[in-house]
């Protein structure tokens, strides 16, 4: 009888292909290489340095010593989620690996990864720098709000390329549908602009 050798599958790469293909906040994620997982814990690293000092042009122009520091600071899940499934290795096999893969990437597509931008965007609204309530009922509104964001980020120094828009769909199309020099500067000025559904913004 002839060997019958089936190689081992990675899926993992594929998986974290999809999520970064279908998730809406994971452009906000940190290199992987900076964060280590510990168990249940996160360290992610931390940099501290010392800032400019006055010049003593007194002793022979020597430049005034410096201190910086490395640490890691440790970070403990909000949430702890899972599901497990079932799927038979033969069911696998005669199906060319199709079960597998279609239940884990449907799964991932349609249940993980709202639930995870859900719940980052809840979480980014209640420890944001700056928080604004009101009510927008068309396309100027919008963008004078947009306008005012914008200029916080601008009194920040937060750089263009270091910019995101999250927008739920109806005030981003109020806006372009005002074709103004004003509402194309405001769109222009982030890195990149993302539609939200609403099923995925929550502020709480």
């Amino acid at each position: 009888m002839a060997n019958n050798i089936t190689t081992m599958i990675d899926y993992s790469a594929k998986l974290d292909e999809a999520y970064r293909k279908e998730s809406l906040t994971a452009k906000l994620d940190s290199a992987p290489e900076l964060i280590t997982l510990n168990g249940k814990e996160f360290r992610v690293p931390q940099l501290e340095m010392d800032g400019l000092a006055n010049h003593d042009r007194t002793n022979g122009g020597a430049y005034v010593d410096g201190g910086a520091s490395l640490s890691f600071v440790t970070k403990t899940p909000d949430y702890d989620r899972n599901r497990k499934f079932t799927i038979d290795v033969m069911d696998n096999q005669e199906t060319a690996n199709i079960a597998f893969g279609q239940l884990s990437g449907q799964f991932l597509k349609h249940k993980v990864v709202p639930e995870i931008d859900a719940s980052r965007f809840a979480k980014y609204a209640q420890v944001a720098g700056k928080k604004v309530a009101g009510t927008i009922n068309d396309g100027m509104e919008a963008l004078l709000a947009l306008q005012k964001a914008r200029t916080f980020l601008d009194e920040n120094e937060v750089s263009e390329n270091e910019r995101h828009l999250f927008i739920l769909p109806e005030y981003l199309n109020a806006i372009e549908d005002l074709q103004t020099i004003q509402s194309k500067a405001a769109l222009n000025s982030f890195a990149s602009v993302t539609k939200v559904p609403k099923a995925r913004f929550h502020q709480a």
